[in-house]
């Protein structure tokens, strides 16, 4: 991560986690995002790479927002979450806050596209259509 996203994040969840809990609806900003693989100049170990660096900012993200809003509810596989049909990517941290969801993840949709890191936000009528139960 090139830049202390601290300032830049509550800002950002705030508005959007004003919207979308008023809203009930889904809302996602891009925090960060790699190159693109479709040139063929690249190799599987400089994709693994990024792969980690990204998740090493997903996992420093994480920790900055925890210092302010405490544990998360959730960090880990989004798959594997009480939300594992919730479109936030590979990785997730998340916080449940007055009805709704926020948090960070991280995202590689297929091997030519960028990774992401990147901010959701879920309110209460949004957060039920994704529910394990």
């Amino acid at each position: 991560m090139n830049e202390d996203y601290t300032q830049k994040l509550g800002q950002l969840m705030a508005e959007v986690a004003t919207a979308t809990c008023a809203e009930g609806a889904l809302a996602f900003e891009t925090l960060e995002t790699s190159r693109e693989f479709w040139d063929g100049e690249w190799t599987y170990e400089e994709q693994d790479a990024i792969r980690e660096d990204v998740r090493a900012d997903l996992n420093r993200l994480a920790a900055q927002i925890a210092e302010a809003w405490g544990e998360p509810a959730y960090q880990g596989q989004t798959e594997r979450s009480p939300f594992p049909d919730l479109p936030a990517g590979h990785e997730v941290a998340y916080w449940l806050r007055d009805d709704c969801l926020l948090g960070v993840f991280w995202d590689h949709q297929d091997k030519e596209l960028p990774y992401t890191l990147e901010l959701i936000a879920c309110g209460p009528a949004a957060l039920q259509r994704f529910s394990a139960s």
